[in-house]
């Protein structure tokens, strides 16, 4: 497992394993990262956890103890609005008013 800079193991979890997020994924459990990764349709998972992920049953389990999250969803307005409904305001995010 990779560490990171304070010498803690580090997860990645994926969220979203279809063409490019399963590729991404792939690479990550390869590389010997500890990934976890989550989809909509657990099937589109599932080889990801045959080759070694650990597969989520939720987003929020996937993204629970990663210290890097990846999302690769369909629609950037279903991520904002499965966002929102959890109290997270994009324009409100300082990296994003950042690079305004």
């Amino acid at each position: 497992m990779t560490a990171d800079d304070h010498g803690r193991d580090l997860r990645v979890a994926v969220l979203g394993t279809g063409i490019m997020g399963s590729a991404m994924a792939g690479r990550l459990v390869a590389a010997g990262l500890a990934t976890t990764v989550w989809d909509r349709s657990p099937s589109a998972a599932a080889p990801l956890g045959q080759a070694g992920a650990l597969v989520a049953e939720t987003a929020a389990e996937a993204a629970r103890d990663a210290g890097v999250v990846i999302t690769m969803l369909p629609s950037g307005l279903g991520a904002d609005g499965h966002h929102r409904r959890r109290g997270y305001d994009r324009d409100r995010c300082p990296a994003r008013r950042a690079a305004a």
